[in-house]
């Protein structure tokens, strides 16, 4: 089965816009405090056994970066729909909110460590709580559930819609 995945890299958390998203917009904040991008982007899926869907992702993220004298916090939220659609033109919608921190956090020696911390509901398969070293991609922490069983990762949106829409 073929895996269609976008990897967001912390320089790239400030994204470029690809198109307008077809949803409101919060507002953009003053100064260099917040900023608002939007986002679209459509692609294939292969759901296995001949099935494909159409898949659209869309939304928006805000941002806001808090500076620190030893640290650099950056909150975003996140406000995305992913449309799937079948041959038949049935569709099924996934939706991903909540809030994401990226935090850049010193060690006694000065050194920089980046971290993302994932909470709410997301399409990484959890609800909860997760902390993810950005640098080794490794998950340092995990408080809630994996509403589809195994580990965060494991189980992607596009594998439910299959199932849905299948």
């Amino acid at each position: 089965m073929r895996r269609w995945v976008v990897v967001v890299t912390v320089a790239a958390l400030v994204l470029t816009v690809f198109a307008p998203a077809a949803m409101a917009v919060p507002a953009a904040g003053n100064e260099d405090k917040l900023f608002v991008e939007e986002f679209y982007a459509e692609y294939e899926w292969d759901c296995g056994d001949g099935v494909y869907l159409d898949a659209v992702w869309s939304g928006w993220m805000k941002g806001r970066v808090f500076a620190e004298t030893s640290n650099s916090i950056e909150l975003l939220v996140w406000h995305t729909d992913t449309v799937f659609t079948n041959e038949s033109g049935d569709t099924w919608v996934w939706k991903d909110r909540g809030p994401d921190h990226v935090m850049i956090k010193n060690n006694a020696d000065g050194v920089p460590t980046v971290y993302v911390t994932v909470t709410g509901r997301s399409a990484l398969n959890i609800i909860g709580h997760m902390v993810i070293n950005a640098e080794t991609g490794e998950i340092e922490f995990v408080a809630g559930q994996q509403p589809f069983g195994g580990e965060p990762f494991e189980y992607w949106p596009e594998d439910l819609a299959c199932e849905v829409l299948g």
